[in-house]
């Protein structure tokens, strides 16, 4: 058995790494200029060429992704036995952008009894605690240069809500009435530790999450590229400087 088998396991390509348009986690970004890049290298010229390449984009592997992978499977197996009622990994289509394609994206579950769409979300004991603050606030907490609970939770919010309207557009509204968001640390040492949040799922701020998208793509096929970043922003304000270095 060699090492470079065994390190094998960790990068094989799921559905979303083959994935080349933007989903609902992309679109759902408080940051418009990181937006405005996940949207770019699929954007096409009024020939229908695509402005970047495939074989130019980059491919970055993030080993807390594929945790979270790993564990949506194993909760995705367990909830096929104890809740059969349940729909599970529903994907939907959330329509067309003009100039761009076919947006598609995946809910982890649905409740048909009581109309709930259900998102797992893995991360720290530490850093669900400033996202349990913000959330038991509802979000109304000033926004913190460099400080992400914010700028997570308008994403959370927005990407569940996206999930929510690509239900509605499929089996029709009223099929969605309320959000769990569902927070799984890595580090947790017994189940007390998953918090869960309900969320009041709101039609028109689904909707205006999704116009969003196509606004954004409207302002980079007239030549724009001066797009703000979001104060919160971890790409934005760690990545790039990681990177710059």
């Amino acid at each position: 058995m060699r090492n470079d088998e065994l390190l094998s396991l960790f990068t094989p390509q799921t559905r979303r790494d083959k994935q080349i348009r933007v989903g609902a986690s992309n679109l759902s970004n408080p940051c418009a200029l990181c937006l405005a890049e996940d949207i770019l290298p699929g954007i096409k010229d009024k020939s229908g060429v695509e402005l970047v390449p495939r074989e130019m984009r980059e491919s970055n592997f993030v080993m807390g992704a594929r945790i979270g992978t790993d564990i949506h499977r194993g909760l995705e197996y367990w909830a096929k036995r104890l809740f059969p009622k349940w729909e599970l990994e529903q994907r939907f289509e959330l329509g067309l952008y003009e100039n761009y394609g076919l947006i598609r994206s995946t809910a982890d579950a649905y409740d048909p009894e009581d109309g709930t769409i259900v998102d797992y979300k893995t991360t720290t004991r530490s850093k669900l605690k400033a996202l349990s603050a913000v959330f038991s606030m509802h979000g109304d907490v000033p926004d913190v240069s460099g400080d992400s609970a914010k700028a997570k939770y308008i994403a959370y919010v927005a990407q569940t809500h996206l999930y929510a309207l690509g239900k509605e557009r499929r089996d029709g509204e009223g099929t969605v009435r309320k959000i769990k968001v569902v927070f799984i640390p890595r580090d947790a040492s017994q189940v007390s530790d998953v918090e869960i949040f309900t969320l009041d799922y709101d039609h028109e701020k689904a909707e205006q999450v999704w116009q969003r998208g196509q606004h954004i793509i409207d302002a980079l096929c007239d030549g724009f590229t001066d797009f703000p970043s979001y104060p919160g922003c971890y790409r934005c304000n760690v990545l790039a400087v990681k990177k710059d270095k």
